[in-house]
């Protein structure tokens, strides 16, 4: 059951990404009919003895785009709340030559490359991603990640996942799974903390350590310990 939740939440987070990649698409699209509008001339050559031929190619309208743009933000929005990754900003560059990348396999067969770079935030874990996606032309052809960099934002959580496995990930979905879990547990261990304050008070010492969490725990108990001592012989006495 729990295989089959995050195969599920993987597939969402792989088909968000395909959306934010068509979605810079569309947007590209209508800038550029925008400016050929703007900027078009006409040159009319009357010469009979002309032989050029003029290819126009047909496409979508400024409407149609639009249509499809708001269509992607939607799923978009959709995927985002499925998945509780926030994307804060993206951008999407097409590459006209192969990429250079080192330690991984290289890809040969034809088709698309390009350079994404993303913000993205889960809960309180605000992190950057930059990778190369290769789209094949072949038809059904799985599409390929190299090159991925995964940084978090804050130097805290920096030095929390610097031995964790984010290091050894290769897809952007893996790696938000990553963040993923981290951010369920850095929320929960904020709320512990939280709780103990609100509790003991003014009882309770507590000190933030480097990589320490276990012995902030240990401190913590040591200090409870000693309060409920001093309550049970208050109770003896009276």
């Amino acid at each position: 059951m729990a295989n089959r939740i995050v195969n599920k939440k993987q597939a969402l987070l792989v088909r968000k990404e395909e959306l934010l990649r068509e979605l810079q698409y569309y947007e590209k699209r209508i800038d550029e009919a925008r400016n050929t509008k703007q900027n078009s001339s006409h040159n009319e050559n009357d010469s009979s003895d002309s032989e050029l031929e003029i290819s126009i190619e047909i496409s979508p309208s400024i409407a149609e785009l639009k249509l499809q743009q708001s269509m992607l933000k939607t799923c978009l929005h959709a995927t985002q709340e499925l998945t509780s990754v926030q994307v804060l900003q993206s951008e999407v560059n097409i590459l006209v030559e192969d990429p250079v990348y080192e330690g991984e396999t290289q890809i040969t067969d034809e088709g698309t490359w390009k350079e994404i770079i993303v913000e993205c935030r889960v809960d309180l874990v605000p992190f950057s991603m930059s990778y190369y996606m290769h789209k094949p032309n072949r038809l059904f052809a799985p599409v390929s990640y190299r090159n991925l960099n995964v940084s978090p934002v804050k130097v805290a959580h920096k030095r929390e996942l610097a031995k964790s496995v984010l290091s050894a990930v290769t897809t952007p979905s893996d790696a938000v799974e990553v963040f993923r879990n981290y951010a369920r547990a850095h929320r929960s261990r904020r709320c512990s903390l939280a709780r103990l304050a609100e509790t003991y008070g003014d009882s309770l010492y507590m000190e933030p350590m480097v990589n320490s969490f276990q012995m902030l725990l240990l401190l913590l108990y040591e200090s409870l310990s000693d309060r409920f001592m001093l309550d049970t012989v208050l109770l003896n006495v009276h």
